[in-house]
């Protein structure tokens, strides 16, 4: 027996000696749950790539956004004919195309530049040209949804990656909730270990003088239970803490203390309103639904392309050389040379491409609607699962703490008994692990409370506005 006892002495010595080595090489932070959440978002390598999707997504959608800006070309030219004349001709060249959301093309040309006759004494004159052409489709690519496809769809495609990052950010938090409490409850537990250890000892001190043989027998292997018990429960704070620092990807800690003890309050939970809620905010939902969007889009697009190309052109042009550069000009933007009406067609055969991604994307899109009403059917169940598991915990919690206090009543009466000579060790150390259990099981009834009130918050979509995180840039 006695070497059990020493033998557990010095494991806990060991391990207490590699926690303060370990503390050392590091820095030791005291934190709350809430001071961890915010440093888990500044610091996690994941929740940090998820900020360069973001940026890069944003970008897009800018870009996207601009579809209907004009587009500007700048060409300068310079050539020389080795004719009679000896032309040599310097000019600029500059085009306009205007994209409008019926899917037509507005296409401004201008040119303007400088003949020198290099053969005929120096002689020189101006040319300038410009045309205007409306181009507009009339199948393939007509219409303000399909020609407004580019704009919208970088719209849904940056909504689609940030209701994705806010769902990566939300199950984050409910990750880091739940570690944080299991190094709470880790901690409470080697704090009622150590408790029960040190009166067990305070115990068997007091009746090492008058208890029997077998009495202190049983008080001295109960002290070696408790400090095995005490190491064990050294060991698993532990790795509880190294879990928390795994999400929270902190440089150069290497404890986390968590500040405070177990507080809660109950919450009164409607399951009407939490589905309400949960079909408004929850990420992962939304997601779906722009997926649904897009992909109907999409498919409207695929249709669109796998029509032939007939398009309706109407065009003006005008050209003129002056000896003046202005006069050159103005006879030019006067566009009464040529005014042309006409329609142009093209009909691909043999290429069945384009009506094969019309199909595939009428697929996708089925499957995106499948994909819709399962994460439905998925909210409706973890909301309702979140609201039963959490009515459920707090019914135990009240059973749990209605229990300690019975435990704690039934261990006073059996010490005070002991103390009058009137009682017996064995029930007192009976008593006493009961007492103890009833702490730990409050203990774990409230930690299991918590993780279904964050289960919840997550399953609502409203951890985000909860532990007031804004991930919109």
């Amino acid at each position: 027996m006695r070497k059990r006892i020493f033998f557990a002495l010095f494991v806990c010595l060991a391990v207490a000696l590699t926690g303060q080595a370990a503390a050392a090489d590091g820095e030791v932070r005291e934190l709350t749950l809430k001071e961890c959440i915010q440093l888990s978002l500044q610091n996690n390598t994941d929740l940090a790539k998820g900020w360069l999707d973001r940026k890069l997504y944003t970008l897009d959608r800018e870009i996207g956004e601009q579809y209907f800006a004009p587009d500007l070309y700048l060409y300068p030219e310079s050539d020389y004919e080795t004719d009679d004349e000896g032309r040599w001709r310097v000019k600029a060249k500059a085009t306009v195309v205007q994209r409008v959301p019926t899917g037509a093309e507005l296409r401004f040309n201008w040119e303007h530049g400088l003949n020198y006759y290099s053969k005929l004494e120096g002689d020189q004159d101006w040319t300038s040209k410009v045309s205007v052409t409306l181009s507009q489709p009339l199948l393939r690519g007509a219409g303000i949804e399909v020609g407004t496809a580019p704009m919208v769809l970088s719209r849904l495609d940056d909504d689609y990656d940030l209701y994705g990052f806010e769902w990566l950010v939300t199950q984050r938090i409910t990750q880091i909730q739940k570690r944080y409490w299991d190094l709470l409850l880790a901690r409470e537990k080697l704090m009622v270990a150590q408790d029960a250890l040190e009166r067990s000892r305070q115990m068997a001190e007091e009746r090492r003088e008058n208890a029997s043989d077998s009495d202190m027998v049983e008080l001295e292997s109960e002290v070696a239970d408790l400090e095995l018990d005490v190491n064990n429960r050294l060991v698993a704070e532990t790795k509880a803490n190294l879990r928390l620092l795994d999400v929270l990807d902190l440089p150069g800690v290497k404890r986390i203390v968590p500040k405070g003890r177990f507080d809660f309050r109950p919450v009164e939970i409607d399951i009407a309103d939490c589905l309400e809620k949960a079909f408004q905010n929850r990420p992962d939902l939304k997601k779906a639904r722009v997926a649904t969007t897009r992909a109907a889009l999409k498919s409207k697009v695929a249709k669109s392309n796998a029509k032939p190309d007939v398009d309706l052109t109407v065009s003006a042009s005008s050209s003129a050389t002056e000896e003046d550069s202005s006069k050159a000009m103005e006879v030019a933007y006067s566009l009464d040379d040529d005014i042309v009406v006409g329609m142009g067609a093209e009909f691909r055969f043999g290429v069945p491409g384009r009506k094969r991604d019309a199909v595939a994307a009428r697929y996708r899109l089925i499957k995106a609607e499948l994909d819709l009403k399962e994460r439905e059917q998925s909210v409706r169940n973890d909301v309702t699962t979140s609201v039963y598991a959490a009515t459920s915990s707090l019914k135990s919690i009240k059973l749990a703490q209605r229990a300690r206090v019975l435990a704690q009543k039934k261990l006073d009466a059996a010490m005070e008994a002991l103390m009058l000579g009137q009682g017996d060790s064995l029930k007192v150390l009976i008593y006493q692990r009961d007492f103890t259990e009833a702490r730990l099981d409050e203990y774990e009834a409230i930690v299991s409370y918590l993780y279904d009130l964050a289960d919840l918050d997550e399953s609502m979509g409203t951890a985000l506005s909860t532990w007031q995180v804004e991930v919109r840039q």
